[in-house]
């Protein structure tokens, strides 16, 4: 790729900072390693094999999938091991996600009953046709405070020995996601998040106990925890995502500064229709409607505009954002603007390409290769 400076640059486009991209995963590889924890990052933020390679070549030593198009990409490029994070369930997708296993380690992850059965029945079903099929390794989730996937801490032991008598199945570890951090105030409740995350698995690994079970993996993490998670006992797996990158929600639960975020979207001015109020390029296709992770609405606007606090990017349509005008402001039509998503995970998933960049020029171009891929074998 030719060499270009950021004012050449057609716009709408996403931008990564090279350098600072590589700065995060070392920085928290460095503090994985220091505590004496396993890194497996969420790859779901990326979706990029490219930067998956980065951390990989950090230390991570294996990676949490959000999609079974991830598991496929990861296991294909020989970036496994593989967790997946959320449950499998009816045939087509079951059927899929055992033969992406036969391409490496895959930990598939179970929270019920019903999944559990649907999970073993495959196996059984696959192992008729394929022989020395190893167990399924799986985690089981556990609720640690967003209500959304696991179980109640109390009741892994009686999950855990329906697991263990289920054909194929291997139980593992435990995981959970405090995704409710997201919704955090403050640094003080995001600590407290991380208290409650790990009392609840310590609840979890009492109540295997007494089924008279043991696990080897206890994996947990978002990156507002990360670094309360790193510093406990009973946690040895960490799985953050969104460090690569940061975003919004991070400079406002972690009081990280603007320059840590290595994630923009670039758009330019096209219109300035009233002395208070502008428009630009970029619309909900390219900065995701979020404002916050898991729907939580943590921030009232759409994107914070590096170097301009008097400009609030306060609506999006689908490809035009409006900007109110707060202050004096120097900014006019045709002036290029570089914002820094709320969320940066579908943003980036919202992209092909991520345009990398250095002191100002595009150095190169990195493939968004993970994304879904709607019933590919079709």
């Amino acid at each position: 790729m030719k060499y270009m400076e950021l004012k050449d640059l057609q716009t709408p486009c996403w931008l990564v900072d090279q350098d600072r991209l590589q700065e995060n995963i070392e920085e928290f590889q460095r503090v994985a390693e220091k505590h004496k924890k396993q890194l497996w990052p969420m790859i779901k933020t990326h979706k990029c094999s490219t930067i998956a390679r980065l951390q990989k070549a950090a230390g991570a030593q294996g990676f949490l999938a959000g999609t079974l198009q991830e598991c496929q990409v990861l296991l294909e490029q020989e970036l496994g091991p593989v967790m997946f994070a959320y449950p499998v369930a009816g045939e087509p997708n079951l059927r899929r996600v055992l033969e992406i296993g036969r391409m490496g380690r895959l930990i598939l992850s179970l929270d019920g009953e019903a999944n559990v059965r649907m999970l073993s029945e495959a196996w059984q079903s696959q192992k008729k046709d394929t022989s020395n099929l190893p167990e399924q390794e799986v985690l089981m989730i556990i609720d640690s405070g967003l209500h959304r996937f696991g179980i109640q801490p109390e009741l892994a032991g009686s999950l855990g020995r329906y697991i263990d008598q289920m054909p194929g199945l291997k139980l593992i570890g435990i995981s959970t996601h405090p995704g409710q951090v997201y919704g955090a105030k403050n640094c003080f409740e995001v600590l407290q998040t991380a208290m409650d995350e790990a009392a609840a698995m310590k609840t979890a690994i009492a109540s295997l106990k007494r089924a008279g079970l043991a696990v080897a993996f206890v994996a947990t993490g978002s990156t507002p925890t990360f670094t309360a998670d790193a510093e406990e006992d009973v946690i040895n797996i960490l799985r953050p995502g969104n460090y690569v990158f940061f975003d919004q929600d991070q400079i406002r639960l972690m009081e990280i500064p603007e320059s840590q975020c290595a994630l923009t979207v670039l758009a330019t001015v096209i219109a300035k229709p009233s002395l208070d109020r502008m428009l630009i390029d970029a619309g909900s296709k390219c900065l995701a409607l979020d404002q916050g992770a898991h729907g939580i609405a943590a921030v009232s606007d759409y994107g914070r505009i590096i170097g301009h606090p008097e400009l609030k990017l306060e609506k999006l349509s689908e490809e035009v954002g409006k900007i109110i005008i707060t202050g004096s402001t120097t900014v006019k039509v045709g002036d290029q603007l570089r914002i820094i998503p709320n969320h940066a995970c579908p943003v980036a998933n919202l992209s092909d390409r991520l345009l990398l960049v250095r002191d100002g020029r595009v150095t190169g171009a990195w493939s968004v290769d993970m994304k879904m891929k709607s019933n590919h074998s079709l």
